[in-house]
């Protein structure tokens, strides 16, 4: 499968993870934005030569981890977070990601 869309495949998964695991206090129109830059940030070349203007899907928790990471780190600079900033955020939003590895 291939997804034709970003927002509900991979814009709102990081975005969502950032701003609840930050305890945002509202979402600015700039985090959609950021959101926007950091996933098109992570297409390659070779996702282009395959036709394609997104990452592909089996990266999809890596690309979903890079954009949150990126929204939290933004609540914290934006003094909109409400949790306290951990000493090393990606380790920090890695641990609130479900794993569904069995």
């Amino acid at each position: 499968f291939e997804p034709g869309q970003g927002n509900n495949a991979y814009i709102f998964p990081g975005l969502a993870l950032g701003v609840i695991s930050a305890q945002a206090k509202k979402i600015p129109e700039s985090l959609f934005y950021e959101t926007a830059v950091a996933l098109a940030d992570q297409v390659t070349t070779e996702d282009y030569a395959r036709g394609s203007v997104y990452p592909k899907l089996e990266l999809i928790r890596e690309v979903s981890l890079n954009i949150a990471e990126g929204v939290a780190t933004s609540c914290f600079k934006l003094k909109i977070a409400r949790a306290k900033k951990p000493k090393n955020l990606r380790k920090w939003l890695e641990k609130k990601i479900t794993n569904f590895d069995y």
